[in-house]
């Protein structure tokens, strides 16, 4: 069952893996795990690295948390 969970959040994210040196490092800076991001962080880097693409810009981790942040948020038990 497990395994089915994670094949159909790949697919239907459309997440590559192994994740590209751009995603890595974000997910570095942020000292977290591919699975502890919400699919709508996913969502974000994969837009982000779109439309610098379109713009035919380079995509890099400052560029991308200067529009995007994060902060902790109460722990939940």
């Amino acid at each position: 069952m497990i395994f089915f969970i994670f094949i159909l959040f790949y697919t239907e994210s459309h997440v590559k893996l192994p994740p590209d040196e751009m995603t890595m490092e974000v997910l570095r800076m942020l000292n977290v795990t591919p699975s502890q991001l919400h699919p709508n962080s996913w969502a974000a880097l994969q837009a982000f690295q779109l439309v610098c693409k379109i713009l035919n810009l380079t995509a890099n981790t400052q560029t991308f948390l200067y529009f995007y942040y994060t902060w902790l948020g109460n722990k939940v038990i």
